[in-house]
């Protein structure tokens, strides 16, 4: 579905900045500013996060030789 390359340097600055992003949201949260404003940012930073996931990647099987 997306064409993210998960291991470039661009992707890897997204992440960096979206978690740094998160964990502020996560101090905000348990100091109960805003709640549900950090909720919705944590879900979004979330979806955010999961765009290189993919059901597709292969499975790589090496053969045990015990």
């Amino acid at each position: 579905m997306n064409q993210i390359d998960k291991h470039s340097e661009t992707w890897l600055a997204v992440t960096e900045w979206a978690q740094s992003q998160r964990l502020e949201a996560i101090e905000s949260l348990i100091a109960n500013q805003e709640s549900e404003r950090q909720r919705g940012k944590i879900d979004l930073i979330n979806q955010l996060l999961c765009l290189t996931d993919t059901e597709d990647d292969p499975v790589i099987v090496s053969d045990s030789y015990s």
